[in-house]
């Protein structure tokens, strides 16, 4: 199974007894991962790139509870030019790890929203899934190439989480912290600096690939559905909206 962490087994446990939206998104998440690995695992390894898929899969199950910010992208080195979703399933896995989502993360990031509801769930979870590593600063260009990974991954969930990391990676960079993202672009004095096109277009694909069927009514997917009605189709409109209204 691709994991984030050995801990996830606690964050697994608050999922099951908690209903709330957001543990629910990040059981779908890893479950997803996990179902796409083990059916790579199961198929006989059928090709050379199956059997590399597998040996990257369980590279990144062998890893500790510490990784490096480069264990986790030696293990994918071999699927760099694989471009199957079940490939790209994999290289987003490690990217989330080289990125520093932890199981202590999640479950802060889960603590910070679980008696919110509304647009405050969006205000408060984007900015704390802002991505500090590798390189310790809020990178933009990392949770990009994350998001990239996830998007091709064709998993629905996966883009939910990479969009909202990078969407709070965009915001965290520019306000200089994520406790004063949402503060800070939501002054339209600051709005531009926080990269509104971006941000639109990412709300809009995020929008397309998971906010449908029964998730059109969790508070995130209505928060950015609103923006992108109140945008127009306009990916700088929506994410000026977006912003100015976390």
């Amino acid at each position: 199974m691709v994991r984030i962490r050995r801990g996830l087994g606690a964050i697994y446990k608050r999922s099951f007894s908690s209903d709330h939206e957001f543990m629910k998104h990040f059981q779908i998440l890893f479950f997803a991962a996990a179902v796409c690995a083990v059916g790579v695992l199961i198929s006989g390894c059928e090709s050379t790139e199956d059997d590399n898929i597998a040996k990257a899969q369980k590279c990144l199950d062998g890893l500790g509870p510490n990784p490096s910010s480069t264990d986790a992208q030696n293990c994918v080195q071999n699927i760099l030019s694989d471009n199957s979703p079940n490939a790209e399933v994999v290289r987003c896995a490690a990217d989330f790890i080289e990125g520093g989502i932890t199981d202590t993360s999640l479950i802060n990031a889960y603590n910070s929203v679980k008696n919110l509801s509304g647009p405050s769930v969006a205000q408060q979870l984007i900015p704390d899934l802002a991505i500090q590593y590798p390189t310790g600063t809020y990178d933009t260009a990392f949770a990009q190439s994350l998001y990239n990974d996830c998007v091709a991954s064709e998993t629905s969930s996966l883009v939910y989480i990479a969009g909202l990391a990078q969407t709070g990676t965009i915001m965290a960079a520019a306000a200089g912290s994520p406790s004063s993202a949402a503060t800070y672009c939501s002054n339209p004095s600051n709005t531009s600096s926080c990269n509104p096109t971006a941000v639109g277009t990412i709300a809009q694909t995020v929008s397309s690939s998971y906010c449908t069927g029964s998730n059109q009514t969790s508070s995130v997917c209505t928060t950015l559905n609103n923006a992108i009605a109140q945008g127009n189709g306009n990916p700088t409109s929506i994410g000026t909206y977006l912003l100015q209204n976390l």
